[in-house]
């Protein structure tokens, strides 16, 4: 991760609240994510298996840096490589980053194919209604619910 900086989308400065986290999930690295290795502590685990590792991104949203539902950000490292090798990524970047999204819901988060998501972001950016964000957090909140049993 960035020094000090939890995620970012290009232009956009996020709240710093990471140390914590970054020592909690083990390091610098994206659990199962990106890099591929799985470096969660115990701990760690359990935030990430119960979204609670998600919860100080609230404070994003209350300062209006962040929406509640959009595309997820990514680490700054990553954001000009996807530019540059996957179709339409810089195109999610037309509205506010969400602490979930369409392709979330949809099952699309960690280890799955960027290019998916990014077309999930694409649908709801184009297809954006208030009824599709209701959809969108009581699905959220159903697979909230579901992770914690």
């Amino acid at each position: 991760m960035a020094a000090g900086v939890f995620q970012v989308m290009p232009g956009v400065a996020w709240l710093t609240v990471t140390k914590a986290l970054e020592f909690l999930l083990g390091g610098d690295t994206a659990p199962g994510g990106v890099e591929g290795e799985d470096r969660r502590t115990p701990v760690g685990a359990f935030l990430r298996r119960t979204s609670l590792d998600e919860l100080p991104q609230l404070l994003n949203v209350l300062l209006g840096e962040m929406s509640m539902i959009g595309p997820r950000p990514e680490r700054p490292e990553f954001v000009k490589l996807f530019r540059q090798d996957i179709v339409r990524y810089g195109d999610r970047h037309r509205v506010k980053s969400g602490i979930t999204g369409w392709a979330q819901v949809h099952g699309l988060r960690g280890q799955t194919s960027l290019a998916e998501r990014v077309e999930w972001d694409n649908y709801y950016i184009a297809h954006w209604s208030l009824g599709l964000d209701a959809k969108i957090l009581m699905l959220t909140v159903v697979a909230l619910f579901r992770h914690a049993e």
